[in-house]
């Protein structure tokens, strides 16, 4: 019974640490959907368009949650679209939104959603900030919860200050039962 009791307790344990597919998702910004460029200095009234994408979710996403706001003077206010297939999004964008999938979406980066605006000539910055429910969410396509890290914002006519977030990809140990009973042999 002492071994039954000690081999639940380790599973629920260890589960919440393996729960989610994708630990090492990453979210930024750019003005380019297919490179990461964080910086755009464009003249008075240009249109420019802008992506919010993530990185490291090749096991597939169905939702993420965050909220994205910008310096005052720097646009006219950003329309944001998802791109995701079916395109539902919750709640405004600039305080905290939840961007969700009809279906399961996979990929070394994701193009999640798109903003149009015209740019008014001062500098400033347009960023990422968490959902005041539910920070950093990305939900998997079993349900499972991981978080993302912050990556990068964007600067208009002005490098955007950097999230101070090491987003680089960390390797995770196998979650098999033998290993999680390897490691109290």
């Amino acid at each position: 019974m002492r071994t039954l009791l000690v081999c639940l307790m380790i599973a629920a344990i260890a589960v919440p640490a393996f729960a989610g597919d994708n630990p090492n998702a990453a979210v930024y910004l750019t003005f380019d959907s297919a490179g990461e460029v964080f910086r755009f200095d464009p003249t008075p009234f240009q249109p420019a368009d802008l992506f919010l994408c993530m990185k490291n979710v090749e096991n597939g996403f169905i939702s993420t949650t965050l909220a994205i706001v910008e310096d005052a003077g720097v646009t006219t206010g950003i329309g944001w679209a998802s791109l995701l297939p079916g395109g539902l999004t919750l709640g405004p964008w600039d305080v905290g939104v939840t961007i969700t999938s009809s279906s399961c979406v996979a990929g070394e980066v994701v193009v999640v959603a798109s903003g149009n605006a015209y740019y008014m000539g001062n500098p400033g910055q347009i960023v990422i900030i968490d959902h005041p429910d539910y920070p950093r969410w990305v939900v998997d396509c079993q349900d499972a919860i991981d978080y993302y890290c912050h990556m990068s914002n964007v600067g208009v006519l002005m490098d955007p200050v950097p999230t101070g977030e090491d987003c680089e990809v960390v390797a995770v140990e196998d979650a098999t039962w033998g290993g999680i009973k390897a490691l109290y042999r």
